[in-house]
């Protein structure tokens, strides 16, 4: 096993996609909601490969300031991340809004260990 240096973070997040469905007073999308863009593939690969290069074992987070569950690509890239870092703890934290059954069956069975689900009431749906 490799040993971690230990100049390497001890938890990472990489902001899968840019937008949010509602707008939180505390959060920079109320003031500034920016469009669906998505961080490419390669992108997202090419960390968790650099991450795996070093024996990276600590949390690995999908969110920032947007929701996940949005992307419509999260279960695949959930599962291509899990082949990668395989002994990370895969994360996110979401309002909510798309997260049914079927999406928290299919989310688990890609790799996800754990969802935190923050509802901020009196947030504005759009």
């Amino acid at each position: 096993m490799i040993q971690q240096p230990k100049d390497i973070p001890h938890g990472v997040t990489v902001e899968i996609c840019s937008a949010c469905n509602r707008r939180c007073e505390w959060c920079p999308q109320c003031k500034s909601p920016r469009q669906m863009e998505l961080l490419s593939l390669s992108l997202i690969e090419k960390v968790a490969n650099e991450l795996a290069q070093v024996g990276y074992k600590d949390p690995f987070g999908f969110h920032l300031y947007n929701e996940p569950l949005m992307d419509k690509r999260f279960p695949a890239i959930v599962k291509m991340v899990r082949g990668i870092v395989p002994q990370s703890n895969l994360y996110i934290h979401t309002n909510g809004d798309f997260l049914t059954p079927e999406k928290w069956t299919e989310i688990r069975q890609a790799g996800l260990d754990n969802v935190q689900v923050n509802q901020y009431d009196g947030c504005i749906k759009l």
